[in-house]
């Protein structure tokens, strides 16, 4: 089944001679979670529902930072092909 507009899915033909679909409305039930989900898409969630709702960001400003700070070093090593020393920004 696949997506066909808002209110629809559709299947094609198993068969590969057949060029015919069937088209029925989506069904929605109350809302069952089928699959816990995990910590990384409770955090990409949590991210989401503040970006849509205008809140502030769920990860403290200096964690960010932090991260950040981290990841570019990463990057910088990669490109000297050597370690260097990650320096934390004072916030």
């Amino acid at each position: 089944w696949a997506p066909n507009g808002d209110e629809n899915h559709k299947r094609e033909c198993m068969d590969d001679n057949c060029d015919k679909f069937e088209t029925l409305p989506h069904e929605w039930d109350e809302g069952v979670i089928t699959e816990e989900p995990t910590c990384k898409e409770k955090k990409i969630r949590t991210f989401l529902d503040a970006i849509k709702e205008g809140g502030g960001a769920p990860v403290p400003t200096g964690e960010i930072l932090y991260n950040q700070a981290i990841l570019d070093h990463i990057v910088k090593s990669a490109e000297l092909g050597r370690e260097v020393e990650v320096v934390i920004p004072e916030i």
